[in-house]
C-alpha cells in the first residue's frame, strides 16, 4: 500500500471530479477529521482517506469547506443540487442548516458513483508515475584522441532507429525529465503551504508590516460621537488585513500596548488556535445553550438555555473547569419567561440579563442566586446588557419608539433612573457594548463596521469589515484591551489588533458568535452549531 497527500495529487495535475470529492468527504466523515484540507488529507491505494493529526469528529461546515475547495465555483460538471447542499452546509443560503453530520452525509449520497474505496483507487491511479531516466554522461573534448566508450544497449537502440523515431524517443525523454522537475517543484510548494513560511510583500509607501497589495484594506478613522450616528468620517491612515493562518500551524499574533512606540520590539503572544483547541464547554445533555459569559474570577461560566423560538429560557451557571462536565450546572432563573444574555457583575454579587417577564423585553438586575429581580431599563424594548468594569454603569441596546427595527446604544448609571443615549443611528442594529478595562471606552458593531467609542471625549475609531460589505457582530474586547474578537457574518471569527488595526481569521466556524474572554485572556467562549446543535465551546490560546 502507498499513500499520497491530496494536495500532492492535485499538484501533479490530477483533477478531482465532483463524485470523487464527495467520496473523499464521506470517508472523512466516517473516520473523523477536524479541519480537513488538501494539505492534511491522505489517500491510499487501498481506497481509504483520513486526516493526518485529526482525531475529532469534524463539523458539517468543515467538510463542506473541503468540498468547496476541491470543486471550486466555476468547475464544469458540478450538479446544481450539490452546489446548493454545500452552500447550505456553509450557511450561505437562506435554508435550514443540516442537523448533523449524518444528515449532511445522507444529502451527499445521491451524488456518489459506486463504492467509495473504488472511487478513491481510481483517482489515485490517475497520478503521474515516476519515469526511469537513462542519462548519458557528457564527454569533455580533449586535444589528444580519446577512446569512445561503447554505447549502451539503450543508446545503440536509439542510434539504430530511423531519425524520426529517434527524435520522438528523445522528445519523450525530455518531456519525462520536465515532468519530474515540475513534480519536485510542486512538492516544494506543498511543503511551503504546510508550514506557512511565506514572505509577505510590502506595499510601496505603506507603513511597517503592510499587507500584500491584493489584500483588503481596513480604514481607521477618528470621528466625534455625532459622526457615530452614521455621518461619513475623515479618512485616516490605512491598516492591514493579516493573512489567514494555516490550519495545521496557526501563527502567533504580535500585540503591544496602545501607547508603545511604533518601532518597539515586541515578543509574539500565543495565538488563538482553532484546530484541537476547540472543545465543548458542557456536555451535550445541556443543549441547546447560548450566550456565554465568565465570572470575574474565571471560576464559573454563565449562559441561558432555550432559543428564540422556545416558549421560555432559563439562566444557569456552571463550573468553568473544562474537566467538570455538567456536575456543577445550576439553574438560577427559571420562571417561565424568556431570559437571555446573562452577565455577572464585576464583584460577582449580581447578574444582569434581558427578559420578557413583563410582556416586553427589558434589562433586569438580580442577585447572583436569581432573587430580588428588578427592571432598570424603563419602558420600551431593551436587551443585551454589559457592566462597566467598576460595576457602576450599564450599557444596553434600546429599540427606537417610532421604528422598533432600529436599535441604538444607551448608558445608565445604576444609582439613577435616567439613561443616556450613546448613538443615534437611523438604520440597523448595533450589537452589545464590550467595555475596555480603562472604564471609559466601549466597542460595538453596526452593520459592516466595528466602532471603538470614548465615552468621555466622544471620539470614535472605526474599522470596516475584513470581508467587504459583510456584517460584523458580537465584538468582545480582550481583558488587556489590546484585541477584539468578533464575528463576520457567516465567515467565522476574526481578531482585530488595536495597535496596528490588522485583522486575521481565527475560527472558520460560520455559526460561532457571542464571544466572551476568560479573565486571564487565555480562553474565549462562544456559542455555535458546529456539531449540529447549539452549544457553548471554548477556544484556547496556543
Amino acid at each position: 500500500m502507498s499513500n499520497i497527500f491530496l494536495a500532492d495529487l492535485i499538484g501533479q495535475g490530477v483533477r478531482v471530479e465532483p463524485h470523487e470529492a464527495v467520496a473523499i468527504a464521506q470517508l472523512l466523515m466516517e473516520s473523523g477529521a477536524v479541519a480537513p484540507s488538501a494539505e492534511n488529507v491522505q489517500l491510499s491505494t487501498e481506497g481509504t482517506a483520513w486526516c493526518i493529526g485529526c482525531d475529532v469528529t469534524p463539523a458539517v461546515f468543515e467538510i463542506a469547506g473541503l468540498l468547496q475547495n476541491l470543486i471550486p465555483p466555476g468547475t464544469p460538471g458540478v450538479p446544481g443540487a450539490l452546489r446548493y447542499a454545500i452552500a447550505r452546509a456553509l450557511l450561505e443560503v437562506d435554508a435550514p442548516p443540516f442537523d448533523s453530520l449524518a444528515d449532511f452525509s445522507r444529502s451527499l449520497q445521491r451524488f456518489e458513483r459506486g463504492d467509495r474505496a473504488a472511487v478513491v483507487r481510481s483517482l489515485i491511479a490517475r497520478r503521474v508515475k515516476p519515469v526511469a531516466l537513462h542519462i548519458v554522461p557528457r564527454v569533455q573534448p580533449a586535444r589528444e584522441p580519446v577512446s569512445t566508450p561503447a554505447p549502451t544497449q539503450r543508446q545503440a537502440d536509439i542510434v539504430a532507429m530511423p531519425r524520426p523515431a529517434a527524435r520522438r524517443v528523445r522528445r519523450v525523454m525530455i518531456a519525462a525529465a520536465a515532468v519530474l522537475v515540475a513534480a519536485l517543484a510542486l512538492i516544494g510548494v506543498a511543503d511551503v503551504m504546510k508550514t506557512g513560511h511565506v514572505q509577505p510583500r510590502t506595499v510601496a509607501g505603506a507603513g511597517r508590516g503592510s499587507a500584500p497589495a491584493s489584500a483588503s484594506v481596513v480604514q481607521g478613522t477618528q470621528t466625534s460621537v455625532a459622526a457615530a450616528a452614521g455621518a461619513r468620517a475623515d479618512a485616516a491612515p490605512t491598516a492591514r488585513v493579516a493573512p489567514a493562518p494555516a490550519a495545521a500551524q496557526p501563527r502567533a499574533a504580535k500585540s503591544v500596548s496602545p501607547d508603545a512606540p511604533r518601532g518597539a520590539t515586541v515578543s509574539p503572544r500565543h495565538a488563538l488556535a482553532e484546530d484541537a483547541a476547540v472543545v465543548p464547554a458542557l456536555d451535550g445533555q445541556q443543549r441547546p445553550i447560548f450566550s456565554p459569559s465568565f465570572a470575574s474570577n474565571g471560576s464559573a461560566l454563565f449562559f441561558h438555555t432555550g432559543g428564540s423560538r422556545d416558549p421560555h429560557s432559563a439562566i444557569a451557571t456552571a463550573s468553568a473547569d473544562p474537566n467538570a462536565g455538567d456536575l456543577g450546572v445550576m439553574t438560577i432563573v427559571d420562571d417561565g419567561a424568556r431570559n437571555y444574555h446573562v452577565q455577572p457583575s464585576p464583584d460577582g454579587a449580581y447578574i444582569a440579563f434581558d427578559s420578557d417577564r413583563d410582556g416586553e423585553r427589558g434589562v433586569y438586575i438580580a442577585r447572583r442566586d436569581g432573587t430580588n429581580v428588578r427592571r432598570i431599563s424603563g419602558p420600551g424594548y431593551a436587551a443585551v446588557p454589559t457592566w462597566s468594569p467598576d460595576g457602576r454603569r450599564m450599557a444596553y441596546i434600546r429599540a427606537e419608539d417610532d421604528n422598533p427595527k432600529v436599535w441604538n446604544l444607551w448608558l445608565q448609571a445604576l444609582d439613577g433612573d435616567r439613561a443616556t443615549r450613546l448613538t443615534s443611528y437611523r438604520y440597523g442594529q448595533p450589537w452589545s457594548a464590550s467595555w475596555f478595562p480603562d472604564n471609559r471606552r466601549i466597542c460595538y458593531s453596526h452593520e459592516d463596521t466595528l466602532v471603538v467609542l470614548d465615552l468621555e471625549s466622544g471620539a470614535s475609531r472605526t474599522f470596516a469589515s475584513p470581508v467587504k460589505h459583510r456584517l460584523v457582530r458580537t465584538p468582545a474586547v480582550s481583558p488587556d484591551g489590546r484585541e477584539v474578537i468578533f464575528q463576520v457574518f457567516r465567515q467565522g471569527a476574526w481578531l482585530l489588533d488595536l495597535h496596528d488595526g490588522s485583522m486575521r481569521p481565527v475560527l472558520a466556524d460560520p455559526t460561532a458568535e457571542e464571544f466572551a474572554w476568560s479573565p486571564d485572556g487565555r480562553r474565549v467562549a462562544f456559542h455555535s452549531r458546529r456539531d449540529g446543535q447549539w452549544g457553548i465551546f471554548v477556544i484556547s490560546r496556543g
